[in-house]
C-alpha cells in the first residue's frame, strides 16, 4: 500500500503540473479554445477547470501530509468500519444491500441510483436502450480482426451515446443529454461488452479510467475520453521489443520470463494501472460526486457519498476524504449543533486509530459537558449525549477518556450544587481511570473537605473515622496540605478528648496515631493550641493516676512539637508540687 499510494501521489501532482505548465505556456483562454475545438469540454465548463484544479491541489496536499506524518498512521485509518449508510432513495439501499448480500443487481440500475430522481421507469427503459443497441451489435457481421470489430463497436456506441465530455458528469446524463466522463463511458462500454460476451479489464490511473480488451491477449486499449474515438492496438512486434528491454534492464527475471507468455508479460508489466470491477467503478462515481460536494463545502452531503464510495470500493484516498469532512463538521460551532451532528464524532472516533483524531474527539466531548453541565445546567440532554457515545463508540480506550470527562464534571456540577456526598461518589469513578490527574486530586480534596465541615458538628472521632474511609478511597488526598494539617489536628483533639474523659487507652491510640502521621510528612505546619490539648490532657490524665514521669514524658515529646508553647512549660513546672 504505501508504494503504491506514494506512486498515486507523484502521478496526481505530475498531472496537475503538467496542466499548469500547459496553460502557463499556451495561456488559459487559448488552451481553453483548444479544449473546445475538440470537443474535449463544453465552454460553460471553463470556470471548473480552474476550480478543479485548485481541487486537485488540495487533495493531493491533504494526502501527501497524511502519507508523509506516518505511512503506519495512514494505514491504519484505511480500513474504516463503515457500518451505517444514508441512502437517498430506497431503490438505492435495496442496490446496496444486495451488494453487501452478494445478490445479483442489475448494473444499470447500480450506477443509476445516484440520482435520487431516478425512477425504476427510467432505469427499466435504459436496460433496455442497453441491452437492445448489444443485440444489434451481435446482430451485425464481425469485422475481419477483432481489432475491427472492437473498433466498429466503439464507433457506434460512442456516436448513439456520447455527445459532451464534461469533467463532473454521471451516468445518468448520457441518457438525458449525452454528457459523459471517462467513468460513465467505461461503464457503459463494460455493460456492452459483458452483454457481447467480450472479456475485458477496467484499469483505473489516480485521475483516469479506462477499458482494455481481451488483457494479456490483443490487450486493446478502449480511450472513453479519446475526441478521435479511436482504440489502440499493440503489435506483436511491439509487445516482443517492450518485454526483451524490460529482460534487458533485468526488470524482468529470466525465471519470469521462461514461465509466463509475451502477451501475459508485456500486459502485467505494460498496463500497470489497478484493475477494478464495475462494482468499484461504481464507487468511483460516488466518489466524484463526493468531490464535487467538497468544492462547495458541503461536507455533510459529502461524507454520505464518500462512505457509499468507500463501501463499494475501499480506498485510502477516500478513507483521508472522509475524515476531512468529520473534521469539518466537527468545527467551532460544534457545540450549537451537538445533538445533530453528535453522529459524525462517533465515526470520527471509530473511523480512525491514530492518537491525534481521539484528543481531538476527547476535547469536543469536553466542550458539550462544559456548556451543558456548567454553563447551562442542562443534565438531561448532556446524559443522553453521554449515552449516544457509549452506546455507538468501539473504540475501548476513547471510551474511557470520555468518561473520565464525564465524571470530572458531573462530580464538578454536583460540588457547585453542594451535593458532596454525589461529587465525590462521581470523583471516585473518575480517579479510578486516571489516578494521577492533578484536576481530580484537587477537585476531590475540596469537595472531601466541605463535607467533612458539612459534619463539623458530629463527634471528631466520627469525622476522624469519615477521614479514614475516604483516604481509603483517595490515598493522594494524604499528600494535600489542608488535609495533613486537618489530619493531625483531628488526632490531636480525639486524643485530647479521651484523655480528658480518663480513656487513657484511645487517648494513647490516637496520640500515637498523631506522632506516626507526622514522622510520615514532617513538613506539616502544626497548631501549637492542638499540640497543648492533646499532649497537655495526656500529662494531666497520668498526673492524675500518680504517673509523674510518664506525664513529664508526655510534656516533653509536646515541648519538641511546640518548643515555645507557655502552658506546657507551666505544667512542665507544676510537675514538681505533686
Amino acid at each position: 500500500m504505501p508504494d503504491d499510494f506514494c506512486e498515486r501521489l507523484n502521478t496526481i501532482e505530475q498531472i496537475h503540473l503538467n496542466i499548469l505548465s500547459e496553460i502557463q505556456r499556451e495561456g488559459t483562454a487559448s488552451y481553453n479554445q483548444s479544449l473546445h475545438k475538440d470537443k474535449i469540454i463544453s465552454a460553460d465548463s471553463e470556470a471548473k477547470i480552474l476550480s478543479y484544479l485548485h481541487l486537485m491541489k488540495n487533495l493531493f496536499f491533504i494526502a501527501a501530509y497524511c502519507f508523509l506524518v506516518s505511512i503506519g498512521d495512514c494505514q491504519n485509518v484505511v480500513q474504516l468500519p463503515i457500518t451505517k449508510l444514508h441512502f437517498n432513495s430506497a431503490a438505492e439501499q435495496l442496490v446496496f444491500e444486495a451488494i453487501s448480500e452478494n445478490k445479483e443487481c442489475s448494473s444499470v440500475k447500480l450506477f443509476m441510483v445516484i440520482d435520487s430522481a431516478t425512477t425504476e421507469n427510467e432505469i427499466r427503459s435504459v436496460e433496455k436502450s442497453v441491452t437492445d443497441f448489444a443485440a444489434q451489435m451481435e446482430a451485425e457481421k464481425p469485422s475481419k480482426t477483432f481489432s475491427k470489430t472492437v473498433q466498429n463497436y466503439f464507433d457506434k456506441t460512442h456516436k448513439k451515446f456520447f455527445t459532451k465530455y464534461q469533467l463532473s458528469a454521471f451516468f445518468n446524463q448520457i441518457f438525458e443529454d449525452g454528457t459523459y466522463n471517462c467513468v460513465t463511458a467505461s461503464a457503459l462500454y463494460a455493460m456492452i461488452f459483458d452483454k457481447l460476451g467480450i472479456h475485458y479489464a477496467i484499469k483505473e490511473k489516480p485521475t483516469h479510467v479506462y477499458i482494455i480488451v481481451n488483457p494479456g491477449r490483443e490487450n486493446i486499449l478502449v480511450e472513453s475520453t479519446d475526441p478521435e474515438g479511436r482504440i489502440v492496438s499493440m503489435g506483436e512486434d511491439f509487445k516482443k521489443k517492450y518485454v526483451n528491454f524490460l529482460k534487458a534492464q533485468k526488470l524482468l527475471s529470466e525465471k519470469e520470463v521462461a514461465a509466463g507468455s509475451i502477451d501475459d508479460l508485456f500486459y502485467k508489466s505494460y498496463y500497470t494501472d489497478s484493475n477494478i470491477t464495475l462494482v468499484q467503478l461504481a464507487g468511483i462515481q460516488y466518489y466524484n460526486r463526493g468531490v464535487e460536494l467538497l468544492q462547495s463545502n458541503r461536507y455533510a452531503k459529502a461524507l454520505i457519498e464518500f462512505e457509499k464510495s468507500y463501501r463499494l470500493y475501499p480506498q485510502a484516498s477516500t478513507s483521508f476524504l472522509i475524515i476531512s469532512c468529520l473534521e469539518n463538521l466537527l468545527g467551532d460551532d460544534f457545540i450549537n449543533n451537538y445533538d445533530a451532528r453528535k453522529e459524525y464524532l462517533v465515526k470520527y472516533v471509530n473511523y480512525t486509530n491514530l492518537e491525534q483524531a481521539k484528543q481531538n474527539a476527547t476535547a469536543y466531548y469536553e466542550k458539550i459537558a462544559d456548556e451543558l453541565l456548567i454553563n447551562q445546567n442542562d443534565q438531561a440532554h448532556y446524559l443522553q449525549f453521554h449515552s449516544y457515545l457509549l452506546e455507538n463508540i468501539t473504540d475501548t480506550s476513547a471510551i474511557n477518556e470520555i468518561n473520565f470527562i464525564h465524571y470530572y464534571y458531573l462530580g464538578m456540577a454536583a460540588a457547585m450544587k453542594s451535593d458532596f456526598t454525589l461529587s465525590i461518589t462521581c470523583l471516585k469513578q473518575a480517579a479510578s481511570i486516571h489516578p494521577n490527574n492533578l484536576k481530580i486530586h484537587s477537585l476531590t480534596s475540596e469537595a472531601v473537605l466541605k463535607q467533612l465541615y458539612m459534619k463539623r458538628d458530629l463527634d471528631e472521632k466520627d469525622i476522624l473515622d469519615s477521614i479514614n474511609y475516604y483516604t481509603a478511597s483517595f490515598p493522594f488526598l494524604l499528600e494535600n496540605k489542608a488535609f495533613q494539617m486537618l489530619y493531625t489536628n483531628l488526632y490531636l483533639q480525639v486524643a485530647g478528648n479521651s484523655f480528658n474523659h480518663n480513656k487513657g487507652e484511645a487517648g494513647a491510640k490516637y496520640l500515637s496515631s498523631f506522632e506516626a502521621f507526622f514522622k510520615e510528612h514532617p513538613n506539616i505546619e502544626l497548631d501549637d493550641d492542638m499540640i497543648d490539648w492533646g499532649y497537655g490532657e495526656a500529662s494531666s490524665y497520668f498526673v492524675r493516676r500518680g504517673n509523674k514521669a510518664k506525664a513529664r514524658e508526655l510534656l516533653e515529646t509536646g515541648m519538641k512539637y511546640s518548643p515555645n508553647d507557655e502552658h506546657l512549660k507551666t505544667k512542665m513546672s507544676y510537675l514538681k508540687y505533686f
